[in-house]
């Protein structure tokens, strides 16, 4: 669905947009040299270069934490049935 039936008479043709949100300009840093890069950044938290760069170590640490978590939970409830049926 398209309002305009040429894309230059809304962003003038020069902006480059996000594919992940198409009403935004792509932020400068996320050009699609990283892995899953796809120019999604509304709050701009990737201002510079070492702000991405820490983004992107914060993600990661969370993505292990969950990762560990989603085999915990179901260890703990199998290694102690006693505590996991006190919640029941």
């Amino acid at each position: 669905l398209r309002l305009y039936s040429d894309q230059s008479q809304v962003s003038g043709g020069e902006v480059e947009t996000s594919a992940a949100l198409p009403f935004l300009p792509r932020p400068a840093l996320l050009d699609g040299s990283l892995p899953g890069d796809r120019g999604f950044d509304p709050f701009n938290f990737a201002s510079d270069a070492n702000s991405l760069q820490w983004q992107r170590k914060a993600e990661l640490k969370h993505a292990r934490l969950a990762m560990l978590a989603a085999a915990g939970w179901p260890i703990a409830e199998l290694m102690h049935k006693n505590i996991a049926d006190a919640f029941d």
